[in-house]
């Protein structure tokens, strides 16, 4: 880090799982993604990330997790539709947590029952990390998921959230959907826009031909960063008194557009 409010290099910057302080919200962007024809949305997504001080290897140090919240979700949902989009080198992995047990599947792998210790130990093979003391706890809002990596993974790893990806035959979108504006511009959390930059260069083939948004919502108005054109430059930090350290996208970079226009230009990339 140069001095208080400026970039630090991915992967030495999250030292240990944070504990959850944004909790859930209610999104704007779903209820427009259902109405959308013949195209696969997968929701839940997670990405886990040994940091660079113990694994800096990016063929292997990411994990792409989606989480199920029911069990006929589990069984439903073809996770193989996103391989086409992701480098061979990230593994991802289908689960659903019940009450300490844990259903597994991974690529073309028939399902399993593990422990939740067991999963603990998969993931850390799997990424090539070590577990770490680590502050985090995860918050009762929460997903099942998330609490339980925030209280049993400690600060070897990062984890970050990906809200939508949608498919279609050889099309991608990604779709992150924020709340989070100031007078100057859209604000993201330090760590995640790190997380980004890191899934922009390491995790998706081609980000340049991907729909890849980072939508803020205002006022029945959706402003969009395109990351797919933009990518996820190096920029000032602010800290926030009550988010901690975020970057802000000023305004000149992002574009208003109302609902309807956005949902069609979804429409016309599909």
């Amino acid at each position: 880090m140069k001095n208080g409010n400026s970039w630090n290099y991915p992967g030495y910057r999250v030292a240990m799982v944070k504990s959850e302080v944004f909790g859930t919200r209610p999104s704007l962007l779903k209820p427009i993604f259902v109405d959308l024809p013949d195209i696969t949305l997968f929701s839940d997504l997670w990405l886990i990330t040994a940091i660079k001080k113990i694994n800096p290897d990016p063929l292997s140090r990411y994990l792409l997790i989606k989480e199920c919240l029911s069990r006929e979700e589990f069984f439903q949902t073809d996770l193989n539709l996103l391989q086409p989009f992701l480098k061979k080198s990230v593994p991802h992995w289908l689960i659903h947590l019940d009450d300490g047990k844990v259903l597994l599947e991974w690529e073309e792998t028939p399902y399993e029952e593990v422990t939740e210790d067991e999963l603990v130990n998969r993931i850390i093979r799997e990424t090539g990390c070590r577990l770490k003391p680590g502050k985090g706890k995860g918050s009762a809002q929460a997903s099942p998921f998330s609490r339980f990596f925030r209280d049993k993974m400690g600060g070897g790893f990062s984890l970050t959230d990906i809200d939508y990806l949608a498919a279609k035959n050889d099309r991608l979108a990604i779709f992150e959907e924020k709340s989070f504006l100031s007078d100057t511009g859209g604000l993201v959390g330090f760590g995640q826009y790190l997380s980004f930059a890191e899934i922009h260069a390491d995790v998706v083939r081609e980000p340049e031909s991907i729909m890849w948004w980072l939508v803020f919502s205002s006022k029945g108005k959706f402003l969009i960063y395109d990351a797919s054109a933009n990518g996820f430059p190096e920029r000032e930090t602010i800290k926030h008194k009550r988010w901690g350290r975020m970057v802000e996208i000023p305004s000149k970079e992002l574009e208003k557009v109302s609902e309807g226009e956005f949902k069609q230009r979804v429409l016309e990339f599909f």
